[in-house]
This record gives C-alpha cells, structure tokens and sequence, in this order.
C-alpha cells in the first residue's frame, strides 16, 4: 500500500510540473520585431498608410510595451512616428483568448502625429479599453498578434 501511495505521489507530481512548464514556461519575458507596412481606408475614403518599425516586449506573462518607429501619411500630411504602448494582459474565459489593455502610450519629442489620429486610425483600441486578442506561437521564434478578426503583426522573436 505504502508502494502504491508513493508511486501515485511521484505521478501527481511529475504531472504538475509537466503542467507548469507548458503552462508557464513557454510565457517568459521575450523579445520580437516586425516591420509594419499598412493602409487603412476608412468609410469616408480617406486613408492612413503606416511604414513602421515595432518592437515587442513581454515584460512578464501580464505586461509589456510595443514601441513603433517610422511614419504615418494622412490626408497629404506626413508624420513622424516614435510611440512606446505599454499594455496589460489577462487570461479571458475564452480558450486560447486574452484581454488586452493599452494602459498609456508614451512619444519621443520628435514625434508629431497627432493623438487623434493614433489612437483612432492606427491602434486596434483606443487606450484604456479592453479588448480580446490572440496570441499565437508560430513556432519557436516567431509568434503572431491579432484580433478575433485579422493578424496585427507577425513578430520574430530576438
């Protein structure tokens, strides 16, 4: 009997940390970069094109900041882009979906797009409100970002 417990001891505990490596090793902090080259077209016909540089960090398995480098066009105009995000993440109801927050967003001196713009144009959700995302191993160096609907970025981890 004693031979029995220990054995099913030893079995619940392997499970456990088999259990914790997929579960949470697999989450360490890390860091990717993409290149994101986009044009959004609104109903009113006027659109947004985004040359962008974007690096990723996952702080930790809840936090971490997205900093874009490059340029927006809009309407003629041409700015310069240098934004960091800072964003939460949670674990949602939904399998395999998160809920994301873009907590605050912080710009180089040098960056002139306007907030508007930004925040209503180029980011998925405006700052402050959740919203549910995914976020997919594509295979051990690259993952990719997106919403229910379409992929944000294709990131190659560094």
């Amino acid at each position: 009997m004693k031979k029995f417990a220990v054995a099913l001891l030893l079995i619940i505990s392997l499970c456990a940390i088999l259990f914790y490596v997929y579960q949470y090793a697999s989450r360490k902090p890390f860091h990717c970069d993409a290149q994101m080259f986009a044009h959004l077209k609104v109903r009113d016909g006027d659109g947004v094109e985004v040359n962008t540089h974007v690096d990723v960090i996952f702080i930790s398995q809840h936090e971490g900041s997205i900093k874009f480098s490059g340029s927006i066009k809009n309407q003629g105009h041409s700015y310069i882009l240098r934004r960091t995000v800072f964003f939460t993440i949670a674990p949602s109801e939904l399998e395999n979906v998160n809920k994301l927050v873009f907590t605050h967003t912080e710009s180089h001196p040098v960056d002139n797009t306007p907030t508007d713009l930004w925040e209503n144009r180029v980011l998925p959700q405006t700052p402050g409100i959740e919203f549910h995302s995914k976020i997919m191993a594509l295979d051990k160096n690259a993952i990719i970002l997106k919403g229910f609907s379409n992929p944000l970025l294709i990131c190659i981890r560094r």
